[in-house]
Formats: structure tokens, sequence, C-alpha cells
């Protein structure tokens, strides 16, 4: 059974406080001091200069210092521009230039771990280089990584990010998902998700959708999305409150004999080139609206208005 000094120290080290060099570093010499005390028989350490105290906290806490001045050491061997880089600041360091190659490079093994896993995975929060699960995953707290790849089942108590973000399957995230490039199949819940690049396919239920460029194809349900260019191709009933986008499209899945299979149900709608079919809106404003089929318009406010035949507007603006 492990005493309070070892699960405390391995706590830290799941939680990604410190490198798994320093945790094997540290429970190697605190085995080795405490099969000492065996030997010798002392009832109770005196706690001398360059030793360690018998209590728990105490004791941690005095070999992390040591350790952590051991790796200041080496770290001037990684970051020789800055000898003032500590080893508690190094992870931040590494986050704050990681588009720096050179310096990613050398801090890799700093600045997160590698955790891959099949079946039923529990993933601690901190930081990672790369998370591969499959199966039926939770994800305890906050995590950050370069890379996330999940397929299977995701239940997350917290905020992910990541560089590369990857879902397939079922996800729900309480927090919210922030990367450079997200993509997602199958079924999403999720607060906000947050990205350059987004591409959603399936069943998303989210409150925020904020990219650069966002694709969705099947259905979606929120309260407001932003982009610069948006695409839909929806399936099933969709429902957003505002959508606001340079460029906006969306369409509707065809079925049998090219027949719409999805509408979308929006309050507001706001751009600058936008196409929509098979969409109930109450107020859509740009300077380039085409209005496709199966449309129901409340008002429009337009510079250039292209409307179909089969579809109805209430009122026409002219900007």
């Amino acid at each position: 059974m492990e005493d309070d000094f070892i699960k405390k120290l391995r706590e830290r080290y799941e939680k990604g406080e410190i490198s798994k060099e320093t945790y094997e570093d540290i429970l190697r010499r605190y085995l080795d001091e405490v099969e000492e005390e065996r030997i010798e028989e002392e009832p109770e350490k005196i706690r001398e200069e360059g030793e360690y105290e018998n209590s728990t906290m105490g004791g941690i806490d005095d070999i992390l210092s040591r350790s952590m001045k051991k790796m200041d050491e080496e770290l001037k061997k990684f970051f020789p521009e800055d000898s003032k880089t500590t080893a508690e600041e190094v992870e931040e360091k590494v986050f704050k230039k990681v588009e720096s190659k050179e310096i990613e490079n050398k801090a890799e093994n700093m600045s997160g771990r590698d955790y891959k896993c099949a079946g039923a995975c529990t993933i601690p929060s901190g930081r990672y280089n790369y998370i591969s699960a499959s199966g039926s995953v939770k994800i305890k707290g906050d995590i950050r990584a370069k890379k996330l790849s999940v397929a299977g089942s995701l239940y997350a108590e917290g905020t992910i990010r990541a560089n590369i973000i990857s879902f397939g399957g079922s996800a729900k995230i309480n927090g919210d998902v922030v990367g450079e490039s997200i993509s997602c199949g199958g079924v999403l819940h999720a607060n906000r998700v947050k990205g350059e690049k987004i591409r959603l396919g399936g069943a998303i239920v989210c409150n925020e959708i904020i990219g650069e460029g966002i694709s969705v194809e099947g259905s979606i349900k929120g309260t407001y999305l932003k982009a610069e260019g948006l695409k839909m191709k929806i399936d099933g009933k969709s429902s957003l409150d505002r959508i606001v986008a340079e460029r906006v499209e969306i369409r509707s899945k065809r079925g049998i004999l090219r027949k719409f299979t999805g509408t979308m149900k929006v309050s507001k709608i706001f751009g600058e080139e936008i196409y929509v079919e098979c969409v109930r809106a109450e107020f859509i404003k740009g300077e380039k609206v085409t209005v496709g089929d199966n449309c129901y318009i409340d008002k429009i406010e337009a510079e250039k208005l292209k409307v179909s035949r089969k579809s109805k507007i209430k009122e026409v603006v002219r900007r």
C-alpha cells in the first residue's frame, strides 16, 4: 500500500505538473531514503542540510524544489537565449512559442505527454502532446493538447483545447471546444465551438459556433453562429437564433426524387453574399441575396435580390 508521499507525487505526475523523468527520479530517491531509514532503524529522521523531512508535504516540496533546480540547469541547454527560464515556466514558454519548430521540438518532453488508449479510458486534466482514444472515453477537467483524436463515446467535464481536434461517434462536452482545425462526425453536444476551420457532420447541438470557415452537414441547433464563410447542407429540422457571416450558403439535402429533406428556422441572417433554400427566417440583411425554393421570409433588406417563385417574402427593402 503506497504512503501519502508517493500518492501525492503520483497525483502531480498524472495532472501533468511534473514530467515522467522527474517523477521517476523523485520516487527512486525517496524509496532509497526509506530503505536507509529502515536499515538504520532510527525512531525519527532528524532533518539536516541536504536531507528531506519525514513530513509528507514538506518532503515532496523539498524534493520537487531540488529536482526543479536540477532541471533549471538542463533548461539552459534548450533555451540559451533566456537564462532566467525556470522549470515551472517552461510549460507556458513552450506554448507561447509553439510556432517555433526548433523550440517546440527541444521542449517536447517537458510540455506534455502522449496518451493512447482503447476500451474504457479516463484521461486526467492537464497538458498533452497527442491524445488518441477509442471506445468509452471520459476526460476529467480541462485539457490542452497539440492533437486530439477520439472515436466512440466521449464525455468531457471541462474545456478541450488543441491545435487539431477530431471526434467520431458521440461527444458531450460540458465546456468549450477550441482549436485550429475541428472536425466532428456523429453527435456533438457542446457549450461553444471555436476554431479556424470547422467541419461538423451529423447532429449538432451547440450554443455558439465561431470560426473562419465553417461547414455543416446534417442537423444543427443553437443560438449563434459567426464565420467568414459558411456552408450548410441541412438534413432534418435545424434551428439557430442568429447567423453572421460574409458568405452564407444554406441548402437542403435532397432525398428520393430530389425532394428536400431539411429545413432551417432562423431569426436573423446578416451577411454580404447570401443564398438560402428551405429556410424560415424573420429577417435577412445582405448586399447580394438569393432566395431559393421553399423559403418563407418576413423581411429582406438587400442591394441585389433574386427570389424563387416557390418562396414567399412578406417585405422587401432595397438598400
